[in-house]
């Protein structure tokens, strides 16, 4: 009996371990895909460390000359940068997008997007994200570079002769 009682316990503080396994590199992406789409900030920034840091594009967050990268580093500035993102000037583009996210290991994933897929604005990049105890600690927001598809041959106009 204390051998039966004794395995009981240990399957459920086994089972409460997994369930309450810190999240990996990968899932975290995923649910930062999935969350961003809804503009829902605050529970977009709550996967992040208290002290994390985000790495922007020239020019797209403004705590640095507009031709160097900028950085957003810690919650506060974390939550403005993805209120940015979220906002009238970038939110559809972050609905729009298509997203892979590849697993490099439990701590680093890579964010394949693509946003306006098949329309003239198309524009594609990568987002690296790392991680530690279920948080995300640092993620470097790749630019994005148009990447429209081009006319298929015989759409175009005829050259003239």
């Amino acid at each position: 009996m204390i051998r039966i009682a004794s395995l009981i316990f240990l399957l459920t503080v086994g089972t409460a371990a997994i369930l309450n396994a810190a999240d990996d590199a990968q899932t975290l992406t995923q649910r930062h895909v999935d969350v961003i789409k809804t503009g829902n900030v605050d529970k977009l920034v709550a996967d992040y460390a208290d002290d994390a840091v985000a790495l922007t594009p020239p020019g797209l967050f403004s705590s640095r000359p507009a031709n160097e990268e900028g950085i957003a580093q810690g919650k506060a500035e974390i939550k403005k940068l993805f209120q940015l993102l979220c906002g009238p000037k970038y939110f559809a583009g972050v609905k729009s997008m298509d997203a892979r996210v590849e697993k490099v290991s439990d701590t680093v994933a890579i964010l394949h997007w693509t946003q306006f897929r098949g329309t003239p604005q198309q524009v594609s990049g990568e987002d690296v994200f790392i991680t530690k105890n279920g948080k995300i600690t640092t993620q470097w927001i790749g630019a994005g570079a148009p990447d429209a598809p081009k006319p298929a041959k015989g759409n175009g106009p005829s050259p003239k002769k």
